[in-house]
């Protein structure tokens, strides 16, 4: 392959950092859109729609039209109030039957809006901000992770100082690539240091290693901003004992906020309503499953209390027993005023 063949492909495989970036985005939104899980949700209304809409644009009105409960993806107005966020919407959806599709909902008045966490009534893209943040480095580090595997390839590169060396160096090449066990190359050049190589798998393993170990952590430290516990230390046996329960509560601190908004707004739309709607957090993020009932608490039950604070860490202190009251989130902790 000549050098002008090999810059076609490496200005290609640039030009593809966009779309890993679009990759990561999408994916990434997949990895967290199931931190919570949704109960007793009008048919009408899709619990995935509520966690995108909520990721997404930060915030989502829970409001009735036409005679049919919805979740609407709104905009805020120009007029916030004297605390400098709105209590009104702007929503237009050109799918909705039998009432506008077009129009404004105040909070408190013909509708109830959720927030996806304490900032969101002011910056509404906070959670969007650090998928893109994360998807960006994602895909610029997925692109250098590609460059190096192709580079390892490479075992050695051939310095020479004339035109009838680098003849010379590549029939020593072909040769070898051949299968000839040793052969000899004759140069008619002037007096040189003759042909020389420099070796480069070895520097070529040890940067793939550092970029693998790179995009872990990255991918670590994303699922810990969102309740999911991830190693993001590659040597965690050289931790402390501090450092590892650090890490352990980071991600139930992350989300708390984020499952104070849903409670919070889920009583008002439940008061609104009628209905008994409930929002958890995963039983997954603790590594509990349905295969074993009755191994999640400790009366063996089976049975998971709705309330936040009763969900664990999913860590055990050293001595076997379960984690101390520190590792465990109350609700009442999470929750701010209404503004």
């Amino acid at each position: 392959m000549d050098i002008i063949a090999e810059n076609k492909v490496t200005l290609c495989t640039l030009k593809n950092e966009t779309n890993a970036r679009n990759f990561y985005f999408r994916r990434l939104i997949s990895l967290v859109a199931n931190v919570f899980t949704w109960e007793n949700l009008p048919d009408e209304i899709p619990a995935e729609y509520i966690e995108l809409t909520l990721l997404m644009n930060g915030f989502i009105a829970f409001t009735e039209l036409g005679g049919k409960r919805l979740a609407l993806r709104v905009s805020p107005t120009n007029y916030p109030n004297e605390y400098y966020f709105n209590d009104s919407y702007l929503y237009a959806n050109p799918y909705i039957e039998n009432a506008e599709k077009s129009g404004t909902v105040t909070d408190g008045e013909n509708a109830v809006i959720m927030y996806n966490d304490n900032l969101s009534r002011w910056f509404g893209l906070t959670a969007r901000d650090l998928i893109g943040e994360y998807s960006e480095l994602l895909g610029a580090v997925d692109v250098s992770l590609k460059i190096a595997i192709k580079n390892t390839r490479l075992t050695h590169i051939g310095k020479v100082t004339n035109s009838a060396e680098l003849e010379s160096y590549n029939t020593l090449i072909r040769k070898i690539s051949e299968g000839d066990l040793a052969v000899g190359v004759l140069s008619d050049g002037l007096v040189t240091e003759g042909i020389n190589t420099l070796q480069t798998t070895h520097q070529g393993v040890d940067y793939l290693r550092q970029i693998a170990e790179t995009r872990e952590y990255l991918y670590n430290s994303f699922l810990s901003q969102f309740g999911i516990h991830a190693n993001t230390a590659q040597k965690r046996e050289r931790l402390l004992t501090d450092e590892i329960d650090m890490q352990n509560e980071r991600p139930i601190f992350s989300i708390s906020e984020m499952y104070a908004e849903r409670v919070r707004a889920v009583e008002r739309v439940n008061e609104m309503w009628g209905t008994d709607i409930k929002v958890t957090l995963n039983p997954a993020l603790n590594g509990e499953t349905d295969e074993k009932e009755g191994e999640n608490d400790a009366d063996g039950t089976g049975e998971n209390s709705d309330n936040i604070g009763d969900i664990q860490c999913g860590e055990r202190d050293t001595d076997g027993e379960p984690a101390s009251d520190n590792n465990v989130l109350d609700d009442s902790d999470g929750r701010r005023g209404d503004g």
